[in-house]
């Protein structure tokens, strides 16, 4: 399998996906990929974070108890092959300390295809439609990547906010 990291600037090289499903993963399913979760995720996070043994176990306990919510993308790379896993999203409903307001951060997203517009679309309702369900106020992601970027933008979505981040650097 391959994972479109975050810091990957284009997925052009890769077949695009136009018919393409979504579900969020029981328990169950979520046990069964846990493996291939833990990597999209890590594969999402800054580089020096990757490979920490507490962030990978974190992830796994996150996903384990249900606090971190997995979903499935499926879809048909060649119409003539069978039903393919074509990556995964992963998400937190969260509340906000001051506004008391709940919202869903999508915490990663990782493809093995170009995803379409249309079916980015797609995807993207029925993962607000669960979030109103769970009662959620809005959604939010962190992104550097162009193609995320357009995509937010595609579905309507405010993109002009910027992320202030600074490590601090250790005392060794």
């Amino acid at each position: 399998m391959r994972v479109l990291s975050d810091d990957q600037q284009t997925t052009d090289e890769l077949p695009e996906i136009t018919d393409l499903q979504i579900e969020i993963l029981s328990m169950d399913k979520t046990i069964m990929y846990i493996d291939a979760v833990v990597e999209s995720v890590l594969a999402a996070l800054p580089h020096d974070q990757k490979a920490d043994s507490t962030v990978r176990a974190n992830v796994e306990g996150a996903l384990r108890s249900g606090k971190l919510q997995a979903w499935a993308w499926t879809g048909y790379v060649d119409k003539d092959k069978p039903e393919q896993l074509l990556g995964f999203t992963t998400t937190l409903l969260r509340i906000d300390e001051f506004t008391r307001k709940k919202y869903l951060l999508i915490y990663s997203v990782n493809a093995y295809a170009k995803i379409s517009l249309e079916s980015w679309k797609v995807m993207f309702a029925l993962v607000s439609g669960w979030a109103k369900d769970q009662g959620v106020h809005h959604i939010v992601s962190y992104t550097q990547n162009p193609r995320m970027i357009e995509v937010a933008r595609a579905i309507g979505g405010l993109t002009g906010w910027v992320e202030l981040y600074y490590e601090i650097p250790s005392e060794e």
